[in-house]
C-alpha cells in the first residue's frame, strides 16, 4: 500500500531536545498499525513505512516525561516533519470535530471550571469576574493546554460560535511529568424543520419559531416560517428538542 515516512524531534516547551526517547506512531487507518523508535543524540527520529492517512505520536522521555502531538500523511512516498512537545502543563487535550478524529485546528477557546460551579452554555461571560475558571486556546494541531495546582473535579468546555464540546477531567496527580489528557469532541448538530398551522390547517407565515434543545447544552435559537408556514433551523444540538411558536397578530401559540 501507498505509505511514507514521519520524522521529527522531541523537544520540551523552550526546545531543549531529549535522546532516547521512545516515539511511538499510530496509524488511524486500515488495520491502525503502531511502530516505535528511538530519538538520537540530536533528539531526532525517523519512522518510514506510515501507512498514508492519519497518525498519531506519542514521545515518553527516560526520565517519564511524555508528549503527544498528530498529523496525517498525503501522499505516497511524502515526508511529513512533525515535532512532539513535551507536555509542561497538568492537563492537556486535543479539541476535535464533531466526527471525533479530526482535529479542530487553532484558535478554539478552551474552559477549565470546577464542576462545582455547574454547567454553563459558554463560560466567555463569567471567565473574567470568577474565581477558579481559566481560559486557554488550543495550537494548530487543536492541543490545548493547563498548568492546574489545585486537585479538583473540573469540566473542560470548548466553544467555537455556535459548536460546543465538554469533558470532565478529575486532578489527582499536579505532576506535568504525568499530566491526565482529556479530550475533547465537538458535540454533534442537524436540522430541524416543519410547518406552522392553526387549528383549521391554514398555514402561518413570517411567525416567530423558538427551538429549544435538552441535553448536553441546553440553549435556544429561533427563526420565522416563510410565507408558506414553513420553517428550517440548521446547527442544531443533538438531544431532545422543544418547538414553539406564535402567531404576533392572534397571539395563537
Amino acid at each position: 500500500g501507498s505509505v511514507g515516512t514521519i520524522t521529527g524531534r522531541v523537544i520540551d516547551p523552550s526546545g531543549q531536545t531529549f535522546a532516547n526517547a521512545r516515539v511511538t506512531m499510530q496509524s488511524q487507518v486500515g488495520l491502525r498499525l503502531t511502530f516505535d523508535a528511538l530519538t538520537n543524540a540530536a533528539g531526532r527520529f525517523v519512522l518510514p513505512a506510515v501507512p498514508v492517512g492519519a497518525f498519531k505520536l506519542t514521545a515518553v522521555t527516560t526520565q517519564g516525561r511524555s508528549g503527544f502531538t498528530q498529523g496525517s500523511i498525503d501522499a505516497d512516498g511524502a515526508t511529513v516533519e512533525r515535532d512532539v512537545v513535551l507536555a509542561d502543563n497538568t492537563l492537556v487535550g486535543t479539541v476535535y470535530e464533531r466526527d471525533g478524529v479530526t482535529p479542530a485546528g487553532a484558535g478554539v477557546d478552551v474552559y477549565l471550571a470546577p464542576r462545582t460551579l455547574g454547567r454553563y452554555y459558554s463560560y466567555a461571560p463569567i471567565a473574567d469576574s470568577t474565581p477558579g475558571v481559566v481560559r486557554t486556546t488550543t495550537a494548530a494541531d487543536g492541543s490545548y493546554g493547563f498548568s492546574v495546582t489545585q486537585a479538583n473535579s473540573y469540566y473542560v468546555q470548548a466553544e467555537r460560535a455556535l459548536d460546543r464540546g465538554r469533558s470532565e477531567a478529575v486532578l489527582v496527580n499536579l505532576d506535568p511529568v504525568q499530566p491526565l489528557r482529556a479530550d475533547v469532541k465537538f458535540l454533534a448538530k442537524g436540522r430541524v424543520f416543519g410547518s406552522v398551522r392553526d387549528s383549521a390547517g391554514v398555514a402561518q407565515g413570517d411567525v416567530p419559531v423558538s427551538v429549544r434543545t435538552q441535553g448536553a447544552f441546553s440553549a435556544e435559537r429561533g427563526t420565522r416560517t416563510d410565507a408558506q408556514g414553513n420553517y428550517s433551523l440548521d446547527g442544531v444540538f443533538a438531544g431532545d428538542v422543544v418547538v414553539g411558536a406564535r402567531n404576533e397578530a392572534t397571539n395563537l401559540a
